[in-house]
């Protein structure tokens, strides 16, 4: 046992003599050698480091970076799909609120429609006497967020370091529509549709008629507004209309509702419809479904060529959701195989009133309708045509819809407001 205690003892001696050696060089090290390289974050961390993640207009420079920085603008703008875009870099040293001049700005598309597109610098892609520099690129034509990102780039090595400035911000590109008039209709259309469009969906908020002056003592005679989605509504003498949607009333005095069994004052409930040449019954209610104003419901009508499958489903403002209501409708023997569906509808409707020459019901006062996710939006592609319609009647406007606009990540949106009966 003792040979092995003495060896331990020696190494432990060896040991102790280097350690000894070693401070004594790092103490003894010039101070710019002692802590090792001065490339920041780089001497920790891999080179290719990405951009940020989070679109931001300003981003400030980290602890250990000069104090610059960064913003861009315009922030999260929108425009046409298929236009130019021009963003705008501005460097600013915070210490005495001056511009940061001649620094070469570096700028990507990191996620949307357009990522990796190539662009081009305005003029210099290094900041100018007011310590800016400005890009642009032309969008596909697809719709979707762009997320722009910049960086200056101040050790000319073509990635973001520490203590260079860094920004992020967005561009969202909407469809590119056409206009039209409608006696009875407001909203989209999607038209020329492609054979491998096989659904149209939508989340639409079920609109409040009380506030807007639906009261019995002030309803002479009912009115009437359906908000759907649906396939070929805009295909003349279309004789296969599947469409799946909302309903809401004004029931006039002591009129009762042929769904609800209310009596007088606002209604509201589902349907479902195949046919536009017969009017609607109590057979088209959607049962077991009860709606009310704030709900969100969840529509949508697909088909296989022919037969057509409808659903919905309510979210209710207290996170709760209904059951999904889901049928299978086979067109009659009458209707042409294969169905043609040539256009899809995500619509606010005032009523046709079944054998009156084409007059429709009274407008209900709903207020404003508001449009999610609308499939005749989502799925436009260069080529296609999206026409967007306003309601109007005897040179009076009655409903008029609003443009598209895109959340962040990319969700679609419109509103139908409502004017006049």
């Amino acid at each position: 046992m003792e040979p092995r205690t003495r060896r331990i003892t020696a190494a432990i001696s060896a040991v102790a003599t280097v350690i000894g050696l070693v401070v004594a060089l790092v103490v003894l090290a010039p101070a710019s050698q002692a802590v090792g390289s001065n490339r920041g974050r780089n001497a920790a961390l891999p080179n290719d480091l990405p951009f940020p993640t989070t679109p931001s207009d300003t981003t400030t420079t980290g602890p250990s970076s000069a104090p610059v920085t960064m913003t861009l603008t315009p922030i999260d703008q929108s425009d046409t799909a298929g236009r130019v875009h021009v963003v705008t870099a501005a460097l600013l040293d915070t210490t005495s609120n001056s511009p940061v001049v001649g620094v070469r700005v570096l700028f990507t598309i990191s996620t949307g429609p357009n990522p990796g597109l190539a662009g081009e610098c305005v003029g210099s892609c290094t900041t100018d006497v007011d310590g800016k520099a400005s890009w642009t690129y032309q969008s596909n034509g697809q719709i979707g967020v762009d997320t722009i990102l910049a960086f200056g780039d101040t050790n000319q090595n073509d990635q973001p370091d520490d203590g260079e400035a860094e920004a992020s911000t967005t561009q969202a590109w909407t469809p590119p529509t056409r206009s039209r008039i409608s006696p009875h209709w407001a909203g989209y259309v999607q038209k020329n549709l492609s054979k491998n469009t096989t659904m149209v969906s939508a989340q639409i908020t079920v609109p409040d008629l009380a506030p807007q002056g639906c009261v019995d003592s002030r309803v002479n005679a009912s009115q009437s507004a359906a908000m759907w989605v649906g396939f070929n509504g805009d295909l003349d003498e279309a004789i296969y209309l599947p469409q799946v949607g909302i309903e809401t009333d004004c029931l006039a005095g002591n009129e009762g509702s042929q769904c609800t069994g209310k009596i007088g004052g606002a209604d509201y409930y589902l349907w479902w419809e195949t046919d536009p040449n017969k009017p609607q019954t109590s057979d088209n209610c959607i049962r077991g479904l009860p709606i009310k104003p704030g709900d969100k419901v969840n529509l949508s009508v697909q088909h296989d060529g022919n037969v057509a499958y409808m659903s919905a489903q309510v979210l209710h403002p207290d996170g709760s959701e209904s059951q999904t209501w889901f049928e299978r409708f086979t067109p009659p023997w009458w209707v042409f195989w294969p169905v043609p569906f040539d256009s899809m509808e995500c619509l606010v409707e005032a009523p046709f009133i079944f054998n009156s020459g084409g007059g429709t019901t009274t407008l209900a006062r709903f207020g404003s309708v508001q449009f999610n996710d609308c499939s005749a939006v989502d799925t436009y592609t260069p080529g296609k045509t999206l026409v967007r319609i306003d309601m109007m009647n005897h040179r009076a406007v009655r409903a008029t819809t609003s443009a598209v606009s895109l959340s962040p990540t990319g969700r679609s949106s419109f509103s139908v407001d409502w004017k006049g009966p």
